[in-house]
């Protein structure tokens, strides 16, 4: 299961944490955009986040298990299902 960590207002209208459940289904490994394109779907607060083409609009930043998710491939890139993800507003509040 992959677990979304939400920050500043994101939080708001759809939560602190997401499970993502259904996103894995071979092998254990799901692609970034797969599980930003679910997101988007699930929370319509999302749709300021991620674009329809599955990319993180400017003013956010995504880890990855800590790590930016550009340094990991992008949104192509390639992650277990039990990872942890956290999307943050640059104006996140602490």
């Amino acid at each position: 299961m992959v677990y979304v960590k939400l920050f500043g207002h994101l939080r708001e209208n759809c939560g602190e944490v997401l499970e993502l459940s259904d996103v894995c289904v071979n092998d254990n490994i799901v692609r970034l955009a797969d599980i930003l394109l679910t997101l988007r779907k699930r929370c319509k607060e999302l749709e300021s986040v991620i674009n329809e083409d599955g990319n993180i609009r400017p003013g956010y930043l995504l880890f990855v298990n800590g790590t930016d998710y550009l340094l990991l491939g992008g949104k192509n890139a390639e992650i277990s299902c039990d990872s942890s993800i956290d999307i943050v507003p640059y104006t996140h509040g602490g």
